[in-house]
């Protein structure tokens, strides 16, 4: 069994309200990535090859708290809150996270090895969780959905943000894109206000900072 094919099976059927069929996937996936990892042995248990595994492990346990918060037998609160995003009262304004929501620039310096399955993980556990949110900002009622759409963009933001700083410029303009799509639906649907005119001139820092890392000097001081 596919690892990657029963995850987007997963997420499939937790969008259709099928959270049991979508632990069944989650099953099968943990069993294939187990499978896997008795094959590792030696210095490659220790490098990235462990690491890519253990990664896949750890999206498998965000898709069960995912299962346990559409079921209601988990709060919204622990979900948010063990994944990093700030939750209740005190709570930050949209604006607010993606203006301090910076990486550290010096982060693709302290990366000596990216090759493409460690790359693939990251980018993989990424994206697992924004389509997470995504079926959450759907099924949750509204008194939720505004802090899971906050942790959505922040959550996007972030995504670019480290593409970038990894070296991946063509992934962070693909998560650039999803998050001003993202921000449209929004104010369309008028769940967030873009009043103020931070949040543009946010996504254009960042496009500038693609540009940056593309070596295309040039473009960035337009932008």
């Amino acid at each position: 069994v596919n690892f990657y094919e029963s995850v987007h099976k997963a997420l499939l059927r937790f969008s259709r309200n099928d959270t049991a069929g979508g632990l069944g996937h989650v099953l099968e996936a943990r069993k294939s990535v187990l499978a896997d990892m008795e094959y590792l042995a030696g210095s490659e248990a220790q490098t990235t090859g462990m690491v890519t595994h253990l990664s896949k492990l750890n999206v498998l346990g965000q898709l069960e708290v995912v299962a346990r918060t559409l079921e209601g037998t988990s709060p919204l609160t622990f979900l948010l809150n063990r994944w990093g995003f700030s939750d209740g009262p005190g709570a930050e304004t949209l604006e607010s996270l993606l203006l301090h929501n910076n990486v550290n620039s010096d982060m693709k310096e302290q990366v000596t090895i990216i090759d493409g399955a460690l790359f693939r993980s990251i980018r993989t556990a990424f994206s697992v969780k924004e389509i997470a949110l995504k079926v959450l900002s759907n099924k949750i009622s509204s008194g939720g959905q505004e802090r899971i759409d906050n942790a959505l963009t922040s959550h996007i933001y972030e995504s670019c943000s480290v593409y970038r700083e990894l070296g991946h410029p063509d992934a962070a303009k693909v998560s650039l894109s999803s998050l001003r799509s993202l921000m449209q639906i929004f104010q369309h649907s008028r769940r967030t206000d873009h009043s103020s005119g931070i949040l543009p001139l946010v996504l254009r820092l960042e496009d500038a900072k693609i540009m940056k890392s593309q070596n295309d000097l040039d473009g960035a001081i337009v932008y």
